[in-house]
């Protein structure tokens, strides 16, 4: 990719060798992490790490999400402006480095290089305003063979190399090949040579420069970035034959552009169809429409419609019907925006699949959604599409709890923005609220019931991660039911719920703010004792939370302030078996272990 600013300066290279196991699996390539430094609103972002499919930038407004995916773009096209220096930083020059991990497949496709074995290349790119492109990793020794087995072809020219310099060769032409061709007695020993002998041996070593062309080839081998910060290219009414056959259609009726692509047709096969015999023509637009109309619903979950293309004259027709209406199509314009936004998104997104390498960079998707038309947006971008994603979102309904690893928080304080990788480590209570509402949510979506077995109540949702935890810790067998009130001061609702139900329950409930709780569960019961043989303490002393030793809140990182989240990472990390019980000290173990004798 050429460079669209002056560089000033030749760094360093360095080769980076190494192997990591994958938290997702990624066809061919995969951008790995990002290091963004002096770039807008952001001062230093450290590395941070990219290991699923989709990741998931959150935060709130202003917090920097976007200039997040701006330093990423910005390095992919080498476009840096003034207006990306910060302007609360002296002399700060922005510098965005992109990590890469690609498979010999990749190598093939890009370069046309076949390679003997499958292996795992990385690849490091540095860039910033001032200062010419950095190539590290792996992907460098690459580069070394491959000079190395040109170069040899003739034996006469080897003595010349100095084989100690060919790492440096290799990154410096990564960098600027003029330069390295100016000063080849750094790499080669040209002194003391005759000079008709010292022309035959330069132009052997420029001719090999060439053939190997590492620096166009590191180019190639950057894959295509794409960023979408809206999809408004709408479905059109109607188009008339002259439109269609326009020189300028492609570029006018985007939607529709993407909407052939998803059939498999191209505009020539398009005219064509519309041109040919009148009966042909109503079983291609049926069949067309039945095409259209299954692929939408099997994504877009919220109401089945019928989508379809008619004809009549000289113009075509995008039609879409209600579910069980065949007789009055609703015309794209009169849809609402959050289905004009969604089949905009999808047909989009659809037609950049076809370059399964790209990596699609989304900012805030699905602002016109309500809630359960964004579990579409999420479950569309994991299932339905091979490319790596990275989004940013204030949505709750946009964050997979399932894949809480997949969430970076934005946060912006006094020294810029920041990204906090673990979400357990976000101290700012705005940024972590959308999470906490997400796993709200993703309890509603699968409703507690009170029934058989054991019942147990508990003061609010951290309490129920907790108790989870613990009982898959201890291998519990028995059915047990937890369901989570709204506080202490709303047990008393479901408690009464199990007493007229007759069901078997027990509550538990903290010593710090149980006690005026307790005064309105009493009335419950006629005899206290009766109370008292259904109430467990969460803790001997305070919260739930004071279960644990001292130092394992420090270890597992329990917090009293993010209550949820801290509950729910536990919970999560005692699931996929990262906490096992022989981690805990013996004084935790033993006051879970009083919990779940005094429960069940």
């Amino acid at each position: 990719m050429p460079n669209n600013v002056e560089k000033k300066k030749i760094l360093w290279y360095k080769v980076e060798k190494r192997c990591r196991k994958r938290g997702a699996k990624m066809e061919n390539i995969q951008l790995e992490s990002f290091h963004i430094k002096n770039y807008r609103s952001i001062k230093d972002t450290k590395k941070v790490q990219l290991d699923d499919k989709v990741t998931v930038l959150a935060g709130k407004n202003e917090s920097g999400k976007t200039n997040v995916l701006s330093a990423i773009l910005t390095a992919y096209k080498d476009s840096f402006k003034e207006d990306d220096i910060p302007v609360n930083i002296k002399d700060a020059e922005p510098v965005i480095k992109l990590s890469f991990r690609f498979n010999s497949k990749y190598i093939k496709n890009k370069l046309g290089i076949s390679l003997d074995k499958e292996e795992s290349y990385t690849m490091v790119l540095t860039r910033s305003m001032s200062t010419v492109d950095v190539f590290e990793g792996s992907i460098i020794s690459f580069f070394e063979n491959l000079f190395l087995t040109q170069y040899n072809l003739d034996d006469k020219y080897k003595k010349y190399l100095k084989k100690d310099k060919i790492k440096k060769l290799v990154s410096d032409l990564a960098g600027d090949e003029d330069d390295v061709i100016e000063n080849l007695n750094n790499y080669f020993n040209l002194v003391d040579i005759e000079e008709e002998e010292k022309n035959a041996i330069v132009e052997y070593i420029i001719e090999i420069i060439k053939n190997v062309k590492i620096r166009d080839s590191l180019n190639k081998l950057i894959p295509k970035i794409v960023y979408f910060d809206s999809f408004t290219d709408v479905l059109p009414d109607e188009l008339t034959k002259e439109q269609i056959q326009s020189d300028t259609f492609e570029e006018d009726e985007k939607a529709f552009i993407n909407l052939l692509y998803l059939l498999g047709i191209s505009k020539q096969e398009f005219i064509k169809m519309i041109k040919g015999d009148e009966r042909n023509q109503s079983k291609e637009f049926k069949r067309i429409s039945n095409e259209i109309t299954e692929k939408y619903n099997n994504v877009y979950l919220q109401e089945k419609v019928s989508i379809g293309l008619d004809k009549n004259g000289n113009k075509v027709f995008v039609q879409i019907f209600n579910e069980g209406d065949k007789d009055n199509d609703i015309k794209p314009s009169q849809r609402s925006k959050g289905f004009q936004w969604f089949i905009a998104f999808y047909l989009l997104l659809n037609s950049i699949e076809e370059d399964k390498d790209a990596i699609i960079l989304i900012d805030e998707p699905g602002l016109y959604l309500h809630a359960t038309a964004q579990d579409d947006v999420l479950r569309f971008l994991n299932n339905e599409i091979d490319n790596q994603v990275i989004f940013t979102t204030h949505s709750p309904y946009l964050l997979d709890i399932n894949k809480l690893n997949s969430i970076k928080l934005v946060v912006r304080g006094n020294s810029g923005t920041n990204i906090v990788q673990k979400y357990y480590d976000c101290k700012d209570q705005e940024t972590i609220t959308p999470l906490v509402t997400a796993i709200g949510y993703n309890i509603s979506k699968n409703p507690i019931e009170l029934g058989n077995g054991l019942n147990i109540i508990t003061e609010g949702i951290s309490d129920r991660f907790y108790l989870l935890a613990f009982l898959k810790l201890f291998n519990n067998k028995r059915k047990i039911n937890i369901i989570p009130s709204r506080g202490s001061q709303n047990m008393h609702v479901l408690i009464s719920l199990c007493i007229g139900w007759n069901l078997e329950y027990k509550f538990m409930i903290d010593k710090d703010d149980g006690a005026e709780a307790l005064e309105k569960i009493k009335e419950l019961y006629i005899n206290e004792n009766d109370m008292n043989n259904k109430v467990v303490w969460a803790s001997e002393n305070g919260a739930i939370e004071n279960v644990f030793s001292t130092q394992d809140k420090v270890k597992f990182t329990i917090s009293k302030n993010n209550k949820v989240v801290s509950s729910y990472n536990f919970y999560d990390k005692v699931v996929n078996k990262v906490i096992k019980k022989e981690d805990l000290e013996q004084e935790t173990i033993d006051n879970i272990k009083r919990i779940i004798d005094n429960l069940t």
